[in-house]
């Protein structure tokens, strides 16, 4: 990263300044790359237009934006060559909201879509991504929508943002149809909820696609103290989805997993979600509790509503139409 990048709405320095802490202090046996290039103009082309990569100003914010592709795209050549089992790009501004030609909510480049189209330059054949956020992930949606070697699941909360995008009718087109599932979920699904999205329609989905290779969008919005959301997940919730996610990657695409960060705004909790996340990456225990656990318990929000037991049936009845 640049050494000043400076603050912006809902992205500010400490939001990732403090999980780089924990990285320092969790006691993990991790592997930090820090030897990349910023993404070139040229890759940057491979996604948006023209006019909107020359259009951008020079400056920490642009920087950023392109430091932040060039690192994930390096750890995608890594764990694709195989030295690195896998792999989180802990990096600012988001990539997940970032259209061809226009920025969105705090989001300059789309860098996970440049992740994928990187990690089928090194000939992976079938991407898995799945976007955890709490707002839908629209990027990957508008990149892939048509494609079907690009398999897209976004898990966010129901018309909250971007206004008009993640419905459940948007399935994909042509020869892409099948290949683009959103799973809306309503205000208060909690780890319970998200459950029966992994047992129903990720896993299932992710079976029958057999990806060669996994991404992750990581936002930790959706995570129950987060001022931008309404959900509830907690910091075991983002561990478990992290182990689920492993285990499919291990069952398809050698381990082949990385994951983006995207959103995540609740200072005091986001690095307790974060350290649950490296824990189930790296194999380790950190030894650090989660002190709201303790006084409220893991058990919460697991109910699920007839509201979204309804979404996920939904979404669950589209996983034959895949693969």
């Amino acid at each position: 990263m640049p050494d000043f990048v400076p603050d912006a709405p809902w992205d500010v320095g400490a939001r990732v300044g403090c999980l780089h802490a924990v990285v320092e202090r969790a006691g993990l046996d991790l592997v930090r790359v820090e030897d990349f290039a910023p993404a070139r103009l040229d890759e940057l082309r491979e996604f948006h237009d023209e006019s909107y990569v020359r259009e951008q100003p020079d400056g920490p914010w642009t920087d950023a934006g392109r430091a932040a592709v060039g690192a994930a795209r390096e750890l995608c050549r890594r764990i694709w060559a195989g030295e690195l089992d896998n792999g989180y790009a802990l990096v600012r501004p988001s990539g997940h909201h970032s259209e061809r030609a226009s920025p969105g909510g705090g989001c300059l480049f789309a860098t996970g879509v440049l992740t994928v189209l990187e990690a089928r330059r090194l000939g992976a054949r079938r991407v898995l991504v799945v976007d955890w956020d709490a707002h839908h992930g629209n990027s990957q949606q508008t990149a892939f929508f048509s494609d079907p070697s690009v398999l897209t699941i976004s898990i966010h909360q129901d018309r909250r943002w971007p206004a008009g995008t993640g419905g459940l009718d948007a399935r994909g087109t042509g020869a892409g149809f099948g290949s683009s599932i959103n799973v809306p979920v309503p205000p208060g699904a909690g780890g319970g909820v998200y459950r029966e999205v992994f047992d129903r329609v990720v896993t299932p989905a992710a079976d029958r696609f057999r990806p060669d290779f996994v991404l992750v969008a990581c936002g930790f919005d959706s995570g129950y103290l987060d001022p931008s959301a309404r959900l509830c997940l907690h910091s075991g919730d983002y561990g478990w989805m992290t182990e689920r996610m492993a285990d499919i990657a291990a069952r398809h695409a050698r381990g082949r997993l990385l994951l983006t960060q995207e959103g995540g705004y609740a200072l005091g909790y986001l690095p307790l979600c974060f350290l649950r996340v490296l824990e189930a990456l790296s194999g380790g225990e950190s030894g650090i509790e989660d002190p709201f656990l303790a006084r409220w318990g893991e058990d919460f929000a697991a109910a699920v509503s007839v509201e979204a037991a309804e979404t996920v049936a939904r979404c669950a009845a589209y996983v034959p139409d895949i693969g």
